[in-house]
């Protein structure tokens, strides 16, 4: 693992970028997304990416980029929604749609 990219930065960016906290207001949401976006460029171009990966695993850590994967990419039941999409609405019938979008504004 020492030839890690993410070995060559300073330790107060590895933690900001790599395990960043993600706040409640949009703000926070986009720079949590900022953070997350840089983290997982560093890992593309990373040599080491299925090694970390294996670690993370045998860490068993669930938090953090870990080979160009956050903790959402891991997980196939916490994946993102869609862009546009309300959370929990994609496999709904329309006519229930109505009822989840009227909590969804409240």
């Amino acid at each position: 693992m020492a030839q890690a990219l993410c070995r060559m930065l300073p330790p107060s960016e590895v933690d900001d970028m790599f395990f960043p906290v993600n706040g409640r207001s949009n703000k926070a949401k986009r720079e949590y997304q900022k953070r997350v976006t840089g983290a997982k460029n560093i890992c593309a171009a990373c040599p080491v990416r299925e090694q970390c990966e294996q670690y993370r695993a045998s860490l068993q850590a669930e938090h953090g980029v870990w080979g160009g994967r956050d903790e959402l990419d891991r997980d196939p039941v916490r994946r993102r929604k869609p862009a546009g999409t309300l959370a929990g609405t994609l496999h709904k019938p329309a006519h229930k749609l109505h009822s989840v979008r009227e909590r969804a504004s409240t």
